[in-house]
């Protein structure tokens, strides 16, 4: 098994930002945190002004991502096509963990508990 990253920046476009978040919060990230295989989940917000505006990554063990429960999030729900279909980026990107220096993240945020 290896341990991965899962590396997503999206800009919502013509996306209203209270329907992205709200998507985001309460469907696609409490979903992809329920496969087992991925451990965590973090979204950041660009505080330089640049695009795209968001940075989301999930720890994972790459394996996850082949696994049936990762592969039926595949298959999106008309609302969660309805939103991708209106984003202006969503760029995702899967790597594999090369080394590991330093200290253990933070606590994480209450909307990936």
């Amino acid at each position: 098994m290896s341990e991965g990253l899962l590396y997503v920046l999206a800009d919502p476009g013509p996306v209203p930002e209270p329907e992205f978040h709200d998507w985001y919060d309460n469907d696609h990230a409490p979903a992809r945190l329920q496969v087992p295989g991925i451990r965590a989940g973090y979204r950041y917000r660009a505080i330089d002004g640049d695009r795209p505006p968001w940075l989301a990554y999930y720890e994972l063990d790459t394996a996850a991502l082949t696994s049936p429960a990762y592969q039926r999030l595949r298959h999106r729900s008309p609302r969660e096509q309805a939103i991708v279909d209106r984003l202006a980026t969503l760029d995702r990107r899967v790597y594999d963990l090369v080394d590991d220096q330093g200290t253990q993240p933070q606590p994480l945020p209450s909307w990936c508990r």
